[in-house]
């Protein structure tokens, strides 16, 4: 099984059991605990820590000292040294050398292939479709789909299956838990595909830089897995924002996707360990520390109407969805084009409602169906999302 199926936990998680990154928190919950924070000038958040632990961790929520840390300090700060020799994993010149080869992979024909597959997939679902239908199977479909397809470079049923498996559950529970059998699983329909897409380009980048065949294995599997995440919550969310908000004219899916990523980034922190020393809200971080930078409390901490979904609003502002400095998500247009692909693909055939009116906008302005979402490392729908899909009605044409 490749190494990046590890089922180690990060050290400052299993430091810190009780802090608001690693356990569920409800979205609007932890909305009230930033907002709280930035009015009392605060730009950190000091994490509770386990009993007798020397570690000290740091919660970011402002986003100018996110910007400050995670940029302009990044030099100082390091991921967890698991076992995986992933982009994700590696830091120092191990990561300087994986980085530019991994963004020039994502590139190109994946990214046309990953498009392709979502306008696919999305026009089979309405095609078979109508009535009550979970938001959640339709973002994990086309997602697994989307991912499957730009790292292989073709539909891939064994792959998606098993990439499935592992995020059916996890779109509920906020937490990747694959056991090493699910791991094990991806490995072997990541081996057995054909040697195309992202697969085949990291493959070549990685040898042409002098890396062994696993350091290819473990990115695609940890692209696999995050790109999936990503795309499921965030195509899910877009469904469910647009129907409780019909588009007056035509859908403008890019804003769709741009306002619903800066209301629910997919992924909610960013765990750094300190290897220097920072300087962080007015004082010093020392080596050994860890800082984690709030992506959730850096959109919305300084609005009393963030949650309101509004896509004719500006781009410009606090959210950060794919991350904040060099280190931030090599693949975040490309998941952001997949979801919009499968949103044009999916108005082009059908119309869709919230099931639930209970779950529409509320006197705040902010749609209900948000209340029991929750973040742990990523967003999760602990329920249903249920909509109602009707086939579109074209105009008829005229008589001739």
């Amino acid at each position: 099984m490749g190494a990046c199926h590890s089922q180690e936990r990060e050290p400052w998680e299993t430091a810190h059991k009780t802090e608001p990154s690693c356990q569920a928190w409800r979205l609007v919950d932890r909305v009230a605990a930033a907002r709280t924070a930035r009015r009392a000038n605060r730009s950190t958040i000091p994490l509770p820590l386990a009993p007798g632990s020397q570690v000290s961790a740091h919660m970011v929520v402002c986003p100018h000292a996110a910007r400050e840390t995670f940029a302009e300090d990044c030099d100082a700060l390091s991921k967890s040294r698991g076992r995986c020799a992933a982009l994700t994993a590696v830091n120092g010149d191990a990561w300087r050398a994986q980085r530019p080869l991994v963004a020039k992979a994502l590139g190109g024909a994946p990214s046309r292939t990953s498009r392709a597959a979502a306008v696919a997939v999305a026009a089979d679902m309405m095609a078979q479709l109508r009535g009550p239908v979970d938001a959640r199977e339709v973002g994990l479909r086309v997602g697994t789909a989307c991912v499957v397809a730009a790292m292989v470079g073709c539909r891939d049923a064994a792959l998606e299956g098993a990439v499935a498996a592992i995020f059916a559950p996890s779109l509920a529970r906020a937490h990747y838990r694959a056991t090493p059998a699910e791991g094990a699983r991806v490995d072997a329909a990541l081996r057995a595909a054909g040697d195309g897409g992202l697969l085949a380009a990291l493959r070549q980048e990685c040898a042409a830089a002098g890396f062994e065949e696993g350091v290819a294995l473990d990115n695609a599997h940890r692209a696999l897995l995050a790109g999936a995440q990503t795309i499921a919550a965030t195509l899910c969310s877009a469904l469910a924002f647009i129907a409780a908000h019909p588009p007056q004219k035509s859908l403008d899916a890019r804003a769709a996707v741009r306002e619903t990523l800066r209301i629910l980034p997919p992924v909610a922190t960013l765990p750094r360990r300190v290897e220097t020393r920072v300087d962080l809200g007015g004082g010093g971080v020392a080596r050994g520390a860890w800082v984690v930078g709030d992506l959730v409390a850096c959109a919305h901490g300084g609005d009393a109407a963030s949650l309101r979904y509004d896509p004719a609003r500006s781009a410009d502002g606090d959210a950060a969805p794919w991350g904040v400095g060099p280190r931030s998500c090599p693949a975040g247009q490309l998941s952001t084009a997949c979801v919009a692909a499968a949103l044009e693909a999916l108005d082009a055939r059908a119309t869709w409602r919230l099931a639930r009116k209970r779950d529409g906008v509320g006197p705040d302005g902010s749609c209900r169906f948000l209340e029991p979402l929750v973040y742990a490392r990523t967003l999760a729908f602990p329920r249903p999302v249920p909509l109602v899909v009707d086939e579109r009605r074209l105009p008829r044409p005229p008589d001739m």
